[in-house]
């Protein structure tokens, strides 16, 4: 990451609530060669522009950051590339994070990642959602899921395993307020009532964004 990068991201993050030290910069920059070195031989993003991944995938992955409980367990579905889960764990070090991912060449890159920052209390799993019965309980304070499903089937496939009081982040772009109208059944059969919204829009793309904190329980 050259200089400029590193004030793209300073910046970027500032300007969606997160304040990044030295040693977090360090960190996620750390992440985003190792992400490119993977990419150059395997496909873990369709971004080839470090620039844009900087914008879209680290500051982006950055948005729940200071809206999440301390100490909180976290399942990030459909992890990918290790996003939203490394970049939260870099700035919130605090977080236990179970990454679930069920392609092959991604778990391995998660493993390496995580070995590559020495992280404690994150591992990789390896599977999908609505296989892992046998792999996960309905225990975590937060969970995510970020460019996996729609809002309404992020819902549906995530909410079970969100414990009582616990968050279910959702990830949304221009078309938020439809996705969020289309989820209300699934939100109320859940138990799930919004309690916040982020909206922001990143700079360099076109679209607006949209960031739900969804929590289990009673309306408050």
């Amino acid at each position: 990451m050259t200089e400029s990068e590193q004030e793209l991201l300073r910046r970027t993050a500032a300007g969606l609530g997160v304040a990044l030290t030295g040693s977090q910069l360090e960190g996620l920059l750390t992440y985003l060669d190792e992400l490119c070195l993977w990419n150059r031989r395997t496909n873990l993003t369709g971004l080839r522009s470090r620039k844009r991944m900087v914008v879209e995938l680290l500051a982006d992955a950055l948005v729940p950051a200071p809206r999440l409980p301390p100490s909180a367990r976290l399942l990030d579905v459909g992890s990918g590339a290790g996003l939203p889960g490394i970049p939260l764990k870099i700035v919130r070090p605090d977080l236990s994070i179970d990454l679930l991912e069920p392609s092959l060449k991604r778990h391995h890159f998660l493993k390496q990642a995580i070995r590559l920052l020495r992280m404690e209390h994150v591992q990789a799993l390896r599977g999908r959602v609505e296989d892992s019965a046998g792999l996960l309980r309905p225990c975590y304070d937060v969970v995510t899921a970020r460019a996996v499903w729609g809002l309404r089937q992020a819902v549906e496939m995530c909410a079970p395993l969100v414990a009582k009081g616990g968050m279910l982040v959702g990830f949304a772009g221009s078309n938020a307020g439809a996705e969020l109208t289309g989820a209300r059944a699934s939100l109320a059969g859940a138990g799930l009532h919004l309690e916040d919204a982020v909206d922001y829009r990143l700079p360099g793309t076109g679209g607006d964004r949209r960031t739900f904190f969804f929590r289990k329980g009673a309306i408050p």
